[in-house]
């Protein structure tokens, strides 16, 4: 859902920026604001840096160049999306989430699912408290299980680990206690009426707790792991319900995704097990899909902290099976994806317990490109005889169509050719026949992905998601500025940075304001469309040849002078900013100056001159 200015503004402001800060490092006075040691995980200090300004509701770390508003506290340290964020500031502040436009009937419907959502997540946070004491009280034996499994303090807290214990009805019983629906935590797979009389019984008995928690960290779902191996089955999951979707669920993400954005990589596994192994090993840009197999939502949530994806599935025969139906769904997605394999069959968890958490470390730092682990297997299957490397392409062809990247997919092609023993002109002319058939078939009129030059630079598409109550002319904006959007259109890392840093609010012209305020507000809430801003910009610009130059060519894939011009564009938005304070500021002296103003100006005359402000 999208959410309108006004609304946006008011979560804001009535939230506290020093509040939710306070939750992940102490913070201690320090001159008009307040200081403490950083909390982003790259940024290991001592002395404190990391600065809170409560007047300005602003962050800033002085050490690692951090900053932002309390948006971008939450976007990039829990890893929430913009609406994610929006929603949790808003039901803190206990305002009501807007209903959207609906037809009366549909409205009620709306609301009653709303309502029900709700009560669902209270019972399933109720059960993890339930659980989390359990574990506080277990038998010894629950424990020297964790224990072995190098499940540590650190990690029972940060994951929330409990225990359901050997009993039939200790949930059921806990829930009445507290006036909880029993319907609703049946619909949730927490217990499940009795076949024979009445009452119901725990579906989750003596086992080891995982609570599957969004960024948020709602608690959507649980999974549960034997504790005596001749149980079964190993491991137990919740059901599908209005809170909890495998499909799009990621577990841990709510822990490591400030890492997998402080380390621009995210390593996917298959099992609650393995991503706590490779944590408590120090590999923290972890994450784990859910008993089930990895979607393409999966790849749609990972592209939201990271285009780099490692694929770290078991080294089993049903462990490599997944990885390769895994590939062609990061290919789609444009993710720049990865695989490894350990020897032996062993999943991570084994690998590390055999050969140490430092060996797996450094095949993690050697990983293969994806594709190329994919082909390489795929050469395992079949002779290279005429039969079998048409066999071959056929298989081949479903993950090269899904490749979306034309310099990847020229390069895989290439490699391809000369591993397989044909030459690229013969396969792209084979593939190109068979992409043709494969249209025809489906009814649909793609464009060719195997010619000689890959796919044409896509038109800009008109939209109606971005204000057009006017048509903006370029020429207006600041040179600076214009390269800043020039930059921020071209590099999603760049805009995101600019999106979620304090600067953004130093913009000087009228149309760099709306046009950057219209690109954060689709962005913010269609996080996965990066590539559909350059279009939407032209929509709004009289002359848009201003930017068309930043849709072709590699005039801005030097990431090195990418930052440099970018960082040239910030100094001069600073300038020209602190100029118009100082100038404003100025102009009150004459009718007299409260201290607290009259330091500002000193402070302002101070940075003045630091930054060469009359040059």
């Amino acid at each position: 859902m999208r959410y309108s200015q006004d609304f946006i503004e008011k979560v804001i402001d009535a939230n506290n920026i020093v509040d939710i800060i306070t939750q992940y490092t102490q913070l201690k006075p320090g001159g008009s604001n307040l200081m403490g040691l950083c909390p982003f995980p790259d940024h290991n200090e001592k002395t404190p840096s990391f600065s809170v300004s409560a007047s300005k509701q602003l962050y800033h770390c002085f050490g690692c160049k951090k900053s932002g508003n309390i948006i971008g506290f939450l976007q990039n340290y829990n890893g929430m999306s913009f609406p994610e964020a929006i929603e949790f500031l808003a039901e803190k502040a206990g305002i009501a989430i807007p209903t959207p436009e609906l037809a009366p009937e549909k409205k009620e419907q709306y609301q009653k699912q709303k309502s029900i959502k709700k009560q669902y997540l209270r019972v399933n946070e109720l059960a993890r408290n339930r659980f989390q004491t359990n574990f506080e009280q277990a038998p010894q034996e629950v424990k020297n299980y964790a224990n072995d499994r190098k499940l540590n303090a650190e990690i029972l807290e940060k994951f929330q680990i409990g225990y359901a214990k050997d009993s039939w009805d200790d949930l059921v019983q806990y829930f009445r206690r507290n006036a909880i629906s029993i319907h609703h935590a049946s619909d949730l797979g927490l217990t499940k009426p009795r076949s024979k009389g009445s009452g119901h019984f725990d579906i989750f008995r003596h086992r080891l707790m995982f609570p599957i928690l969004s960024p948020s960290k709602e608690v959507l779902g649980f999974g549960g792991r034997v504790l005596k191996k001749e149980d079964n089955p190993k491991y137990l999951n919740s059901p599908e319900s209005q809170v909890f979707h495998k499909g799009k669920t990621l577990y841990g993400l709510h822990e490591t995704a400030k890492h997998i954005l402080t380390e621009d990589q995210v390593i996917v596994v298959e099992g609650y097990m393995d991503l706590l192994a490779l944590y408590a090993a120090g590999i923290k840009n972890v994450v784990a899909n859910l008993g089930t197999a990895f979607t393409q939502d999966h790849a749609k949530l990972l592209k939201r902290y990271t285009k780099n994806v490692v694929v770290l599935f078991d080294g089993d025969q049903a462990g490599q099976t997944a990885a390769e139906r895994a590939t062609p769904i990061l290919l789609k997605e444009g993710l720049f994806s990865y695989g490894l394999s350990l020897e032996d069959g062993l999943d991570p968890d084994e690998y590390i317990e055999k050969f140490g958490a430092e060996s797996l470390k450094e095949k993690l730092a050697k990983p293969q490109d994806l594709y190329f682990w994919y082909l390489s297997r795929s050469l395992k299957t079949f002779d290279l005889s005429p039969a079998g490397q048409v066999k071959i392409i056929d298989k081949l062809f479903p993950v090269l169509s899904a490749v979306i990247d034309v310099r990847l997919r020229s390069l895989y092609l290439k490699e391809t050719a000369e591993r397989i023993g044909v030459e690229e002109s013969w396969l792209r002319d084979t593939l190109r026949q068979m992409w043709t058939e494969n249209g025809k078939k489906s009814g649909s009129q793609n464009q060719d992905r195997f010619s000689s030059y890959g796919t044409e630079p896509a038109k800009p598409e008109k939209s109606e998601n971005i204000s057009k109550n006017s048509i903006l002319d370029a020429k207006d904006m600041k040179n600076y500025e214009l390269e800043l959007l020039k930059l921020s259109l071209a590099q999603e890392k760049i805009f995101k940075e600019f999106l979620t840093g304090s600067d953004f609010a130093y913009l000087e012209t009228k149309t760099a304001k709306e046009i950057f305020a219209d690109l954060r507000g689709y962005y913010g809430q269609e996080a996965n469309n990066f590539d559909k801003l350059p279009a939407l910009v032209v929509a709004k610009l009289r002359d848009p040849s201003v930017i068309t130059q930043i849709l072709d060519g590699d005039l801005y894939d030097d990431e090195h002078r990418v930052r440099k011009i970018y960082e040239d564009c910030i100094r001069k938005l600073r300038v020209n900013a602190t100029k118009m304070q100082l100038q404003q500021l100025k102009s009150g002296l004459k009718d007299g100056m409260p201290e607290d103003k009259l330091q500002e100006v000193m402070k302002l005359i101070h940075s003045h001159k630091s930054e060469n402000l009359n040059s």
